[in-house]
């Protein structure tokens, strides 16, 4: 993942990519990729037994406190409304979709992921939902309710999410070629996305982000998984329901937050950072938590 976001690096310093292209693919990725990426990710999910009621409670409930007290934290110290949303959606988001069954199946091995699965097929909306009302509540500093409630029913991620539980739903299975054609789309949303990300990093914006930088980063790999893991270990998750929380909790800033906070209204430049340095510091901070709760017998 970091290598494709040095590729991007190198290819904006070749001078194959200039800053007008990079915001023109951007919104390709979050107009025309990312949809079929949320349909893909609920298309032919199978909800069923392995819907963990305590798990997936805990996930939300815990993804809504951390962005209520990361709101009362960031709404005193920082200022722009811009900087405020990228801030917020930086420390509750995580790398889920990316990270979440290779990392869980590299814990408890490749039985039983099914409960991770549908996890994942839940929370993952729910970022979205609560990162489209959170940008657009922040966007062009007054909120509006006719404008919060329209960015979320035209929102490109939302929609997508839409159309994929309107399948299960309904049990509408797609033609094969449909089918094909959407998991492709969806192979290109990360990469793609992370090559943008590696061609839009500059110096300039590091210069006069790095406390808020330091805070998201801090705050996203050490503050929110230290408190969301312990609380669960406390009320008893245990096995693969606790393995399914580290990546909800502990992973790095999800890539499609740039994307978001790009296309928004947003400070995607340092939303941006946060992916980056979340990602590259991330590989210790993980290593750490799942030493100390296999340590401790959580799984």
């Amino acid at each position: 993942m970091f290598l494709i976001m040095v590729i991007g690096v190198l290819t904006r310093r070749a001078g194959l990519i200039n800053e007008a292209e990079t915001k023109r693919l951007n919104k390709l990725v979050f107009t025309v990729f990312f949809p079929p990426m949320m349909f893909d990710n609920l298309y032919g999910a199978e909800i069923g037994d392995a819907f963990d009621i305590k798990l997936i409670v805990f996930c939300l409930a815990m993804i809504l406190a951390v962005i209520a007290v990361s709101a009362l934290i960031i709404l005193k110290i920082e200022k722009d409304n811009r900087t405020r949303g990228a801030m917020i959606q930086a420390i509750y988001r995580s790398n889920l979709v990316i990270m979440g069954l290779p990392l869980v199946s590299n814990i408890f091995g490749d039985e039983n992921l099914t409960t991770t699965a549908v996890t994942i097929a839940i929370v993952v909306p729910a970022y979205n939902v609560l990162a489209v009302i959170l940008l657009e509540f922040f966007r062009g500093g007054k909120p509006n309710a006719g404008q919060i409630i329209r960015g979320i029913f035209t929102n490109p991620l939302i929609l997508g999410a839409i159309a994929g539980a309107l399948t299960i739903v309904l049990h509408i299975e797609l033609p094969d070629f449909l089918e094909s054609t959407i998991s492709s789309m969806d192979a290109v949303a990360t990469p793609m996305a992370l090559l943008v990300l590696g061609a839009s990093l500059n110096k300039k914006s590091l210069s006069h982000s790095w406390r808020n930088l330091i805070i998201c980063v801090s705050g996203r790999l050490i503050i929110v998984p230290a408190v969301a893991l312990t609380l669960g270990a406390l009320l008893g998750l245990r096995g693969i329901e606790f393995a399914t929380m580290i990546p909800v909790f502990a992973s790095p800033t999800g890539i499609s937050s740039y994307t978001m906070a790009a296309q928004m209204g947003s400070d995607g430049e340092l939303a941006g950072n946060c992916v980056v340095f979340s990602s590259a510091l991330s590989s210790l901070t993980l290593f750490f938590w799942i030493f100390l709760f296999k340590t401790l017998g959580m799984f």
